[in-house]
């Protein structure tokens, strides 16, 4: 008498064998999912970045106008810090709601 395994035998070990290799692929530190989860981290902080030089590339101009530019300065002093000339006279405008 030989010994015969049931029928859906084989289909149960397969689709246990497939459970088995996307648990492995998928979970972890190293599966699919972190994986994903770290491509999307990094696409962020790359937007990050470059947001970041955009800001700096501005303040760096900025910082180089107030250093050089008198026009600039001038205006920055009036409109800012709300200053005037000597022979100039500054009126604030109150709004009323």
């Amino acid at each position: 008498m030989k010994f015969r395994l049931p029928d859906h035998f084989g289909r149960w070990a397969a689709a246990a064998v497939v459970a088995v290799i996307v648990a492995v692929l998928a979970g972890g530190q190293s599966g699919l999912v972190a994986l994903w989860s770290n491509h999307s981290k990094t696409d962020r902080m790359k937007s990050e970045i470059v947001r970041l030089n955009i800001q700096r590339d501005s303040i760096d101009t900025v910082i180089g106008r107030l250093q050089h530019d008198t026009t600039y300065i001038e205006r920055v002093a009036r409109e800012k810090l709300g200053m005037a000339r000597k022979d100039e006279k500054v009126f604030k405008f109150i709004g009323t709601k």
